[in-house]
């Protein structure tokens, strides 16, 4: 194991020194002191989350995928023969490389959004990251259609029910349409308020109410439920996006193994290149897969189904879209998000056993020519 680690620790120390890293983390400073000198005169506290984050991403996604271009950097270098005759294995090299290029991407994460939650904090007071729990829609999700849609409320303090839930209008009715107005009842009381038709929909039910129908007043609007939460009290900026951050990190370092392995038959480049797409990939996976399942094409047409399984198997479950999309609505994960990232994780152990699984000499002939 010390050689493991000693190796582990000579990938970092490279990859940290090299001229991409020291290029990429002046990009994302200067993109934060800029965040900074705008203040509140700037754009929305919103755009600027979602700005920093998503360049955020690219760093931790390019420190991951930096892994491929290791192995062969030491091949045409020659330290691939030399490493060879040392005492660690090659398969020790290999998960050492691994193992620094996701360390880089989750610690790179974890560190880069803590600073941008301490430059929010600063010099964007109008910043509010709420946490959340969800709430159940056991019946219909149709709002406007002909049953009322009811939302199940969980007990928490009065000052902590403010609903909020995510819809998706549905063409209907004549003309455009904005607006809605939403009706509300519950045993006790029932109210009414007014939101836009692409949500999200917010209110506050009375204090006691175990459940809450919702009714459409607006002819000819029909909203789909798809989400729905409690939002609870503002929470720190630093530690949220310090976790937002690990998450992301957690995620983009599924494809270091990914770039490993392709790494061990193809140039740096090209292995580099094939972890960034499976990383696109991977964070349009429920989308492919949705659309798989929806898609009912005839002949020759009926493949597309089977080619968007093929790349949702093969694909790292790197949901880096929905996170983002949590920060633009300046949510903040539950500590229970980390669930989101343990799919990413398996991939990221599996990938890792098989690129320590020696090549077959043919190909490792090939490689090293």
């Amino acid at each position: 194991m010390a050689e493991l680690w000693a190796l582990t620790g000579r990938h970092l120390r490279t990859s940290a020194r090299s001229r991409a890293a020291r290029v990429a983390l002046t990009l994302f400073l200067l993109g934060l002191g800029l965040a900074a000198l705008m203040g509140r005169d700037g754009p929305s506290a919103s755009l600027l989350l979602v700005a920093a984050l998503f360049v955020l991403v690219l760093v931790v996604s390019g420190f991951a995928i930096g892994a491929g271009t290791v192995l062969p950097d030491d091949r045409v270098a020659g330290r691939e023969a030399w490493l060879a005759t040392l005492a660690p294995p090659g398969w020790k090299r290999r998960l050492s490389v691994v193992l620094a290029g996701w360390l880089l991407a989750t610690s790179v994460g974890a560190l880069g959004g803590a600073l941008v939650g301490t430059v929010a904090a600063l010099t964007r007071p109008d910043l509010a990251l709420r946490g959340w729990s969800p709430v159940t829609v056991p019946g219909a999700r149709l709002l406007g259609g002909a049953d009322p849609v009811v939302v199940l409320l969980p007990d928490g303090a009065a000052e902590h029910r403010e609903l909020e839930i995510d819809v998706r209008p549905l063409l209907s009715g004549e003309g455009r349409i904005d607006r809605v107005d939403v009706l509300w009842t519950t045993a006790e009381a029932s109210g009414s308020f007014a939101a836009s038709v692409r949500g999200p929909l917010r209110f506050r039910p009375p204090e006691g109410a175990q459940a809450v129908n919702l009714a459409s007043l607006t002819p000819g609007v029909r909203l789909r439920i798809v989400g729905a939460r409690r939002l609870g009290p503002a929470r720190s900026p630093v530690p949220t996006l310090a976790w937002i951050g690990l998450l992301l990190g957690l995620c983009a370092g599924a494809v270091a193994p990914v770039a490993v392995l392709l790494s061990r038959a193809t140039t740096g480049q090209t292995a580099a290149a094939g972890a960034f797409c499976l990383l696109l990939l991977g964070s349009v996976k429920e989308g492919m897969s949705s659309l798989a399942a929806r898609l009912e094409p005839t002949g020759f047409e009926a493949v597309v189904p089977r080619v968007l399984d093929v790349f949702a198997f093969l694909t790292p479950d790197a949901p880096l879209l929905d996170l983002l999309v949590e920060a633009t609505a300046q949510r903040a994960p539950p500590l229970g998000a980390l669930g989101m990232a343990l799919p990413a994780l398996a991939y990221t152990l599996l990938l890792a056993v098989l690129a320590c699984v020696p090549a077959p000499a043919r190909l490792a002939r090939e490689a090293s020519g």
